[in-house]
């Protein structure tokens, strides 16, 4: 699998007349440095990527329309990623939704596509449910979880990646009306 992003200033892509899809409004990155595989159950790293993108977008919290999720479904990630997600957000977490279940996990790619279709949920105005969702986690029943199809709070989407060696990304962008 793959996706392709473009990124230009805005003025390059006025200038030659282009369709802009979305925006980046801030991206924040943090490593966990524990090792090739290994996460920290505490969601320190990916909450603190979570906090520097909201820095940088100069956003709340409450400006978020949507997160994706990393969801790569193993039970250490999952419930590492919803314990920064509720660290971050408190109480007043926006709808939640992942696309790994349709893909697999693409690895490198993952992180595009899940900017595409991002993207792409926010301009339909609709977070796609996550299709082959049965159970969810004890762990992770209280988070707003798209177990079926939801609308996003606004145009703003988080997305979040996580890779090997502890890298954690935050991704926050703004999708243009269509």
């Amino acid at each position: 699998g793959g996706a392709a992003l473009v990124l230009e200033t805005h003025e390059a892509a006025s200038a030659r007349s282009a369709v802009i899809h979305a925006e980046i409004l801030g991206k924040g990155c943090a490593s966990e440095a524990q090792g090739l595989l290994p996460v920290r159950e505490d969601g320190d790293g990916i909450s603190r990527a979570i906090c520097l993108g909201l820095e940088q977008a100069g956003l709340s919290t409450q400006q978020i329309g949507m997160i994706v999720c990393h969801g790569n479904g193993t039970i250490k990630s999952d419930h590492s990623e919803g314990t920064a997600i509720r660290k971050v957000f408190g109480s007043k977490i926006p709808p939640i939704t992942c696309f790994k279940w349709a893909f697999g996990h693409t690895l490198g790619a993952s992180g595009s596509l899940d900017t595409v279709l991002a993207i792409r949920a926010l301009q339909r105005g609709i977070i796609p449910a996550i299709a082959t969702l049965k159970t969810i986690d004890q762990s992770l029943e209280d988070l707003p979880i798209a177990k079926s199809h939801m609308e996003p709070v606004n145009d703003t989407a988080l997305i979040l990646a996580r890779g090997f060696g502890g890298q954690n990304c935050a991704l926050i962008v703004r999708a243009s009306s269509r």
